[in-house]
């Protein structure tokens, strides 16, 4: 791959690009097939030990996995395990195979930089360029809420395209989209599950939800049918991460994190030279 600005880089093929709708559809199709039950459009507003609360009713079970990322912000009693934090992508019209000589990634390629705010990109199977990443602002207060500057992050994303492909610039962006992440305070996801209140839980995955919550729930099942797995000894079982402050303070931490990133990026691009927060 050729980029401006890129001082060098890393290959490494153990990585893969997925659709996560497909994966999603497919997973349900098979779990429907072995005898299990979807509902949907059923909101749950609490759990507890053997029990979760619902719009409609209570559903009892042996048990109950919280596995719902960001939006752990709303349930009572994980309000505090993470932070809900706005991710934002972008995708360009197809580019023609001349422009893709001259980025040199190769279908189904994906990139990611080093920067604190990463940015992380892949060539998708129309020849469409697609980029994002986490947007440097608070914590989400509301996940109904339309932020008052959404183009900013994507502002910095079209910058991020054309000073590091010039081949694509002049290119037209079609698609703009995103969506909540769970932030944990320390950085480590964690998945669990305790025996005693039949209450599960798995989350905090950042920027890596697709991969990271296919491992947890394959390291859940293990952890609920008691199998003996490897999985099971990974340093993520049973990590619990320290709790985020409440409402504005949690907000105001979290940008404070997102700004002093984006700031650390900007001295290392002007001097050349890794910031002490690495």
């Amino acid at each position: 791959m050729v980029a401006d600005g890129v001082l060098g880089g890393a290959y490494t093929p153990d990585c893969a690009f997925l659709q996560p709708a497909a994966l999603v559809r497919h997973l349900a199709d098979l779990v429907v097939s072995r005898g299990a039950r979807l509902v949907e459009q059923t909101r749950a507003v609490r759990i507890s030990p053997r029990a979760a609360v619902t719009l409609h009713g209570t559903v009892r079970a042996r048990w109950v996995v919280r596995a719902v990322e960001a939006w752990s912000a709303q349930l009572p009693g994980s309000a505090r395990d993470v932070a809900p934090v706005r991710t934002q992508l972008l995708a360009t019209e197809p580019l023609d195979q001349q422009v893709w000589d001259r980025i040199g990634l190769r279908p189904g390629g994906t990139f990611e930089d080093v920067a604190h705010l990463a940015l992380r990109g892949v060539r998708t199977a129309d020849d469409r360029l697609v980029l994002g990443g986490r947007a440097a602002g608070g914590a989400i207060r509301a996940f109904d809420e339309v932020p008052g500057d959404l183009g900013a992050p994507w502002e910095r994303f079209e910058r991020s395209l054309r000073s590091l492909f010039p081949a694509a610039d002049g290119v037209a962006v079609t698609h703009r989209w995103g969506g909540p992440v769970g932030v944990p305070r320390d950085g480590h996801p964690t998945v669990g599950l305790d025996p005693e209140s039949g209450l599960g839980w798995a989350g905090g995955y950042g920027d890596d939800g697709v991969a990271a919550a296919n491992l947890a729930g394959r390291t859940l099942a293990d952890l609920v049918t008691g199998a003996d797995s490897p999985l099971l000894h990974l340093p993520w079982v049973g990590h619990r991460s320290p709790r985020w402050a409440r409402g504005l303070v949690r907000s105001a931490e979290v940008t404070a994190a997102g700004w002093a990133a984006r700031l650390a990026d900007e001295a290392e691009t002007l001097t050349e030279r890794r910031s002490g927060g690495r």
